[in-house]
């Protein structure tokens, strides 16, 4: 996956060192996105896997995925709850497919 592909769907934050780094050690050592069970690098600009949890802008606003989760369409994702701009201190969140929401810090 081309990293600068990627980063697009941050829509202009910084993109954490660590998820980069992680993305660049996907490209170089594993050659392919998935390299461990239950995390696979994702580009979803049109936010389609969210979308099925809620189609109100403000949500789908509100979260930026960077990882699928598994082949249910469960995701890893960013949440900006009070439209923050540093990712490094937004909550983690995992959107599973059932509709469920866990978060951590």
């Amino acid at each position: 996956m081309l990293e600068q592909e990627y980063i697009e769907q941050f829509n202009g934050h910084d993109v954490p060192e660590a998820l980069l780094s992680l993305l660049q050690f996907a490209n170089k050592k594993s050659k392919m996105d998935c390299f461990s069970g239950g995390f696979e690098f994702s580009i979803n600009l049109n936010k389609c896997g969210l979308k099925t949890y809620s189609e109100d802008e403000e949500f789908l606003s509100s979260i930026i995925e960077f990882a699928n989760a598994d082949s249910n369409g469960s995701t890893y994702g960013f949440w900006l709850k009070n439209k923050d701009k540093n990712l490094i201190e937004a909550t983690s969140s995992y959107l599973w497919k059932r509709g469920r929401l866990s978060r951590s810090s």
